[in-house]
């Protein structure tokens, strides 16, 4: 249709002395001057096309790019965090298992030592003079006229035996007397912990057992214990302790 209507006007702007073989010459030329030039347009449309598909393309990439860093960048982050806790979880059951073995040296001496107080009182030589004086300051804290000295079944007769130089002593330390009677209520020594035990010494009472006083030698070893466990503490573990190693979890 277009070149219909461009021949049809060249051929209405042609001078009548052009023969037909000039005319269409002259029409060929423009046909193909038109071609050329629609030509020419449509690859500068196919190359601008071009062009911004390629843009197109980079900025996709490019962002495509800075996702995955963003992407990396994250997971990395979090891996690092996962690290940083897995550690501290280590390092916090390391501080658990080093607690947990310097409390069982601890209860270790412990033992020991409630077991030495056990084959003490078996030796009635050094644990009489021991018994002695573990009476005398019971009943001097007690301060009462009449007073149960409660013992082991073992450890009655020994006691007995001490009664009378114990009051004669006590009256001599305070100017006042003293009843004394000797009961074997308490229970001998026994490495069951479920069970009842006692490594020796005695137990008071007065005014019907509202008065109590504890003087056996667990309980004296329970307060040596407290006492000195933060002496024994840095003893035992001097040497963690100067190299930083589990500081401050004791």
């Amino acid at each position: 249709w277009y070149q219909r209507r461009v021949r049809g006007k060249l051929f209405s702007r042609l001078p009548q002395r052009m023969n037909d073989q000039e005319a269409r010459q002259r029409i060929d030329n423009m046909v193909n001057f038109i071609r050329k030039d629609a030509q020419d347009n449509a690859n500068k449309i196919n190359v601008k096309a071009v062009d911004e598909v390629n843009q197109e393309k980079d900025r996709v990439i490019q962002a495509q790019k800075q996702k995955i860093t963003t992407e990396f960048e994250k997971r990395e982050k979090q891996v690092e965090v996962q690290k940083k806790i897995a550690y501290s979880n280590e390092l916090n059951k390391s501080r658990l298992r080093i607690l947990k073995a310097r409390e069982e040296s601890i209860k270790y001496l412990y033992q020991q030592a409630k077991e030495k107080l056990v084959e003490l009182s078996k030796d009635h030589e050094s644990y009489k003079p021991l018994l002695k004086m573990l009476i005398l300051q019971g009943l001097i804290k007690l301060s009462e006229p009449s007073v149960i000295v409660r013992v082991r079944p073992e450890d009655k007769h020994l006691v007995e035996s001490l009664i009378e130089e114990v009051k004669k002593e006590y009256e001599e330390k305070t100017n006042s007397k003293v009843t004394l009677s000797v009961d074997d209520k308490l229970p001998s020594a026994n490495s069951d912990p479920s069970k009842p035990s006692c490594s020796g010494g005695v137990v008071f009472s007065a005014k019907g057992g509202r008065i109590m006083v504890n003087n056996t030698l667990d309980a004296r070893l329970e307060l040596a214990y407290t006492a000195s466990l933060p002496h024994v503490r840095k003893i035992l573990f001097a040497n963690s302790a100067g190299k930083g190693k589990g500081k401050g979890l004791f």
